[in-house]
């Protein structure tokens, strides 16, 4: 292993050190202005699969009358509408009496199944109707040696304090959809919370994937045998600002992608370009689009971009991937730096893992630390299993996107907006659930927007021209090849994707609004769009300030769930979008680069907790911005 790592690395990752170097509109002068000055600044509500948007309003139905309605038509259903396999276990008599526990006043209920015909699984089912009712059951035999099933009334959660879920209301209806809406708080944060409350685990919760922390965000979330009055309770608890709603029952949950993107609403304030300017600006944006580049987020803020480490583990270099991974980085907690560093010097995971605080025991570094310290010194690759397995994947799909970036950016540069022979296009007579392409033969019946660039894999169909050449050569450069993307470990395993060169943003409109401070909210929140639809007569409030000598653009854009919002600022303000560069926020000037080892950070992590210093006023511009990372193979 690298022992020689004995010092912070204090460079940063900057866009052309993973590829991204073009812009569409050559006309575009650039502007500059504050991006994400306040949480505020960034909304971001989710597109459903059927193209709607994620809403707080207006609920269909309340949280008690949903409720009422999740759980009557299954637990007092006429009997002939249970499913058969219920019917087997339990006859009408029985049925009918069940529902009546409970409800008699003038003495405790009770009811005795005999179940000495039924087998396990028959008795399985048959709890399970019993439990649909609320009710507390359990198997015994009576004095004539019958086997039965005891049903009584349930005494409710043993903590009073405690919401507690229940199953929902069959196989089709399994889990609770509801709509989350959460304010400078990440989508885990406030779903650990919600979970807390429910009395369940959070990972019984899922999204189509998570929202940016700093931020006011919209999406929706799934969950199973919990009551919508449940996770409303719930949620009310929560510090910050957290709301729920929109609560529908359905088969399944959700996975992640499962949305067709997100709308944003993106304020950038403090600009220095009037309308007239914008105004051509963003008609190109409009018309044209933007690369469909993989943002920085991708890759990491630091100099050890995430890239680096997957091309590591393609190399099956796992050494090189530990030690990357544990390097040192300037824009770290104090403790946690000092403990890598002292791990870089002696090489001694044991002592290493047991100095770290509990707050970090469970980071990246520390599951790693523990997996070097729980396997042999030469079992790398268990060790790096430890760390989980979303992350490990993420390694490999950085050096993917890496390619993607630097083959794109040199198509651009060598044929501009030229469609090829031999490009790839969607084959639209082979759709399947994945993407499916094939070579074009007559450019000139089709667009730039057409084109599809492979990501490098061992399935990956590859363009019958220059572009395939590209990416070859830079596979070259780090000792690749597209069969070193074949791995018997299944997250290392990458067949390859494919992904459109130019993408546009859909419903697009811009405003700009004169204000007074930095800290104006120059945007309504979902919270006050309901309140405006309770109260209809209620003015909502006014945003900016007329008389105000600061100036802002309001920019709404919808975006597929594949693409990267600070690609598309990028192209408007023609601004870079890595840590290094939002240091000033000036508009791009053509070729001229400079040095990352330049940026120092100012001030250590240990200030950023609390938002006051520089360096986290820098990450808010590189933060993940509520876009859905693309799953590719």
């Amino acid at each position: 292993m690298m022992s020689s790592v004995t010092t912070v690395m204090s460079s940063v990752t900057t866009e052309p050190d993973v590829g991204i170097t073009q812009y569409l509109n050559q006309e575009n002068p650039g502007f500059s202005g504050r991006l994400k000055e306040r949480f505020s600044d960034f909304n971001v509500i989710e597109i459903d699969p059927q193209g709607n948007l994620v809403s707080l309003i207006p609920p269909p139905k309340s949280a008690e009358e949903l409720a009422k309605e999740a759980l009557v038509p299954r637990s007092e259903c006429e009997y002939g509408r249970l499913p058969p396999e219920e019917q087997d276990v339990i006859s009408e008599q029985d049925y009918t009496q069940l529902q009546t526990i409970g409800k008699a006043e003038d003495k405790k209920p009770k009811m005795d199944i005999v179940v000495n015909n039924l087998d396990k699984i028959s008795r399985k089912i048959l709890h399970g109707i019993i439990k649909r009712q609320e009710l507390k059951a359990e198997t015994i035999t009576n004095e004539a040696n019958d086997k039965i099933i005891r049903v009584v009334v349930s005494d409710g959660p043993k903590n009073k304090n405690q919401v507690v879920g229940v199953r929902g209301r069959s196989k089709e209806e399994k889990f609770l959809h509801f709509n989350l809406y959460k304010e400078n708080q990440t989508t885990s944060e406030c779903i650990s919370g919600i979970a807390r409350g429910c009395g369940t685990k959070d990972r019984y919760f899922t999204t189509a994937g998570n929202k940016d922390k700093r931020g006011r965000t919209v999406q929706r979330v799934a969950v199973s045998q919990i009551k919508p009055e449940t996770v409303e309770k719930s949620a009310k608890k929560l510090r910050g600002v957290v709301a729920v709603g929109n609560y529908s029952y359905h088969p399944q949950g959700l996975r992640l992608g499962d949305l067709k993107g997100n709308r944003f609403q993106i304020v950038v304030k403090d600009i220095d370009i009037d309308d007239a300017k914008i105004c051509p600006i963003m008609d190109h944006f409009s018309q044209h689009g933007f690369i469909n580049y993989f943002g920085m987020q991708r890759f990491g803020t630091s100099n050890i971009s995430t890239h680096k480490i997957g091309l590591a583990i393609l190399r099956k270099d796992f050494d090189a991937a530990i030690d990357l991974i544990l390097a040192p980085r300037e824009n770290q907690f104090t403790d946690l730096r000092s403990t890598l560093l002292k791990y870089a010097a002696h090489q001694d995971a044991k002592a290493a893992f047991n100095s770290l605080s509990y707050r970090f025991k469970n980071s990246i570094e520390g599951k790693l630390l523990y997996g070097l310290q729980s396997c042999h010194s030469n079992d790398k690759i268990n060790a790096l299993k430890k760390v989980p397995v979303g992350i490990r994947q993420m390694y490999g799909h950085a050096y993917q996107s890496y390619i993607w970036n630097n083959v794109v950016s040199r198509r651009i540069q060598d044929h501009g907006m030229q469609v090829l022979e031999g490009d790839l296009v969607e084959d639209k007579d082979n759709i399947t659930h994945r993407l499916n392409v094939k070579h074009l033969e007559k450019p000139e019946l089709h667009t730039i927007h057409d084109v599809y660039i492979p990501l490098p894999g061992y399935e990956a169909k590859l363009p019958n021209n220059k572009t395939t050449e590209y990416m070859m050569d830079l596979l070259k450069v780090d000792g690749l090849d597209l069969q070193s993307f074949r791995n018997l470990t299944r997250e290392y395993d990458l067949p390859g994707d494919y992904r459109a060169m130019l993408t546009k943003a859909s419903d697009v409109s811009w405003r700009t609004v004169q204000y007074s401070s930095n800290e104006d909210d120059l945007v309504h929140s979902q919270l006050e769009i309901v309140a405006r639809h309770d109260a209809p007569d209620q003015p909502m409030r006014k945003l900016g300030d007329e008389a105000g000598s600061l100036r802002a653009l309001v920019v709404e854009i919808s975006l597929s769930s594949s693409c990267y919002a600070t690609m598309a600022l990028r192209e408007i303000m023609r601004v870079k979008t890595d840590l290094r560069s939002m240091k000033n926020q000036e508009p791009e000037e053509e070729d001229e680069i400079e040095n990352p080892e330049d940026l120092v950070a100012e001030e250590n992590q240990d200030g950023a907790e609390n938002g006051d210093n520089k360096m986290d006023d820098l990450k808010r511009t590189i933060e993940l911005v509520g876009e859905t990372e693309p799953e590719i193979g």
